[in-house]
């Protein structure tokens, strides 16, 4: 099964969740939403990062 963690303009989205962004620091915003998609998971997962051509980021986690 793929997961995918996506940033939004405004919130991130994963499944049918959607939250406002958690840091101002891009970084630090990454590695908490990860931990937020990997509460609904059950476990760490392994992040593959990409973006498309309207610049929207992705990460996606398969298990």
């Amino acid at each position: 099964m793929t997961h995918t963690l996506i940033k939004g303009q405004v919130a991130w989205i994963f499944g049918g969740h959607v939250h406002p962004p958690f840091r101002a620091d891009f970084d630090a915003d990454v590695e908490a939403a990860m931990e937020w998609a990997e509460g609904f998971i059950g476990s760490r997962q392994d992040w593959r990062h990409s973006r498309d051509a309207n610049g929207t980021h992705r990460w996606e986690a398969t298990t």
